[in-house]
């Protein structure tokens, strides 16, 4: 049973019944890796980092590498935690899921790789492997390739953690 519905007076909530996990591959600093992944309620591919559930007896980061080479063929020994301490909610009006985040830096190897996976329908549920640059990021989310809420969460994470963005050093308009 991977979910389970609750009721408070009148207010819904869900319990996933398991850990989730999210990992941000990077190849060469300046390139992502996400999956067009089909979800269901938007009726559309959206593209994400590659995520899932951690099985029984697994730790969070053997789920991560497990999940990363189920969803893009890329194969790591090791991955970091984006954060510590800090938990980001993926939905904390219905959820009280904190998923772990990790990050991966990926070998130059599985581009080329990756480019020949991108062509093919890699399973039901995802479309294909994309090697995205970070500075595109930004306009995915524009033109909606990119909606999840999270995976934005995710990506600032990522950035603040590798010190390529810094709030104090942003202009803000008045």
């Amino acid at each position: 049973k991977w979910l389970t519905i609750s009721k408070d007076n009148d207010y819904y909530f869900y319990d996933e019944n398991y850990d989730q996990v999210v990992i941000v591959p990077i190849i060469n600093k300046n390139n992502l890796v996400m999956v067009n992944q089909y979800r269901k309620p938007l009726k559309k591919y959206c593209l994400e980092f590659p995520a899932g559930g951690v099985n029984q007896n697994e730790s969070p980061s053997k789920a991560a590498i497990r999940e990363l080479y189920e969803e893009t063929g890329i194969k790591v020994k090791n991955v970091q935690k984006i954060f510590k301490q800090t938990k980001l909610s993926i939905n904390p009006q219905r959820s009280k899921a904190y998923p772990y985040a990790f990050m991966a830096k990926i070998d130059n190897k599985y581009i080329e790789i990756l480019r020949k996976f991108s062509k093919k329908k890699f399973s039901k549920e995802i479309e294909s492997v994309n090697i995205i640059k970070i500075k595109d990021f930004l306009k995915l989310v524009k033109k909606g390739k990119i909606v999840s809420s999270y995976m934005i969460a995710i990506f600032y994470m990522y950035l603040l953690k590798e010190k390529l963005i810094n709030f104090k050093e942003i202009k803000w308009k008045k």
